[in-house]
């Protein structure tokens, strides 16, 4: 599927909640997974494909698959990470730690662009899986930040919006170039259709 880039209005407007889990909406759970895969992606939220509706696919990877040494934390870690890849329904994110952490964060709709953001470490994840089963868990590590980032774009928030003044300026040369490029992409697209 098409991605949606920095500028395009789907990722500037907040979603809707998911009345019915139907055939409709697995298959665009499906086709979201395969797209975010193609794109190197672990997190994607439909809002990144033009679609303002509160579903997000993620893929990511346990710290041992990952190369890595860590543990894995949180309840949501040991239970999610390992059905990987998943698909949220309406997913809602409360009790968000006051303990936070900064790391850098890059995101499929705005390509080549990277900097540092401050989230909390934990966070509880309400919501349904596309199996239907309702999930109610706390999250940490590299889960709960896109967890964080994902649910943002469903917000109609980018991870832009949320880093500090001094790396937002660095980034701004980019994001114009992008943001120029996508809007005569749509214009092309809407001359094209009328």
């Amino acid at each position: 599927m098409p991605l949606c880039y920095y500028g395009h209005p789907a990722l500037e407007r907040p979603s809707t909640d998911i009345q019915v889990i139907d055939e409709e909406i697995e298959l665009l759970a499906e086709q979201m997974i395969l797209t975010m895969y193609e794109n190197e992606g672990i997190g994607l939220a439909a809002p990144q494909i033009a679609r303002n509706i509160n579903l997000l696919v993620l893929s990511i990877p346990t710290p041992e698959a990952d190369g890595g040494s860590a543990t894995i934390a949180s309840p949501g870690e040991r239970v999610l990470l390992p059905r990987m890849p998943l698909a949220v329904v309406n997913p809602v994110l409360a009790d968000f730690s006051v303990h936070t952490s900064v790391a850098e964060e890059g995101c499929l709709s705005i390509p080549s662009v990277r900097g540092p953001v401050e989230r909390p470490e934990l966070v509880e994840l309400h919501g349904q899986l596309i199996d239907g089963q309702r999930v109610r868990y706390n999250c940490g590590g590299l889960l709960a930040r896109c967890l964080q980032h994902e649910c943002d774009h469903l917000c109609g928030k980018l991870f832009i919006d949320r880093v500090d003044v001094e790396a937002l300026q660095e980034m701004s040369p980019k994001l114009r170039k992008l943001r120029r490029e996508t809007l005569q992409a749509l214009r092309k697209q809407r001359k094209r259709r009328g």
